[in-house]
């Protein structure tokens, strides 16, 4: 009982652990939150803010990485290890807002990089489609959130055609529409449907 306790414990430390005060501390000593809080937006296609962009997605798919190799060391059970890779996602896009005394609002962050994890976890081809699919997107479109938009859409799709009917992948499906949920609000802004005729 201890063990899962403790192990517990250390994934919510993991999922919640700041990685972007880390990375901007070392590109932006004087800065306050920089990038991550919009106070520059379009210097953000500055080399020092790509790089800086660069790191923390790799800082934020080397969490649910690391909590997959090390219940893989340990209990040697791939299906266990990604059971708690998928609730380091959760916890790891879970918000709380104070909304007023005694009342919160969850909501999800717009992150792609523990989206991303889990599916190489389950299909490294398949992360190398969604990836090839995020940078395209990406260089089409130059938005770098709301290319996520494509990879949001057809990774459920994808993701089932290497299905083979096993609870992981089932989450994998799960964790597909709680992105979608926390980029609404980023995708409604960048793509006006009601005003958009196809």
């Amino acid at each position: 009982m201890l063990w899962q306790i403790l192990l517990f414990l250390w994934i919510v430390l993991v999922a919640k652990a700041p990685a972007y005060r880390l990375v901007y501390a070392l590109f932006w000593p004087g800065s306050q939150g920089g990038l991550i809080y919009g106070h520059t937006v379009w210097a953000m296609w500055q080399l020092q803010q790509r790089l800086a962009a660069l790191m923390l997605l790799v800082c934020e798919l080397l969490k649910p990485l690391l909590i997959y190799f090390t219940v893989m060391f340990f209990f040697k059970s791939d299906v266990l290890a990604l059971w708690f890779v998928f609730f380091e996602v959760l916890v790891s896009w879970l918000t709380f807002h104070k909304v007023q005394k005694g009342k919160f609002n969850v909501g999800f962050k717009p992150s792609l990089a523990p989206f991303m994890a889990f599916h190489f976890l389950l299909s490294p081809v398949l992360a190398l489609i969604l990836l090839m699919l995020w940078l395209g997107c990406f260089l089409a479109s130059k938005r770098l959130a709301s290319s996520g938009l494509t990879v949001y859409l057809f990774s459920p799709l994808l993701l089932l055609l290497v299905v083979d009917y096993q609870l992981p992948y089932y989450l994998g499906l799960t964790l597909s529409v709680g992105a979608a949920w926390g980029l609404k609000n980023v995708l409604m802004r960048d793509y006006p449907f009601k005003e958009r005729v196809f």
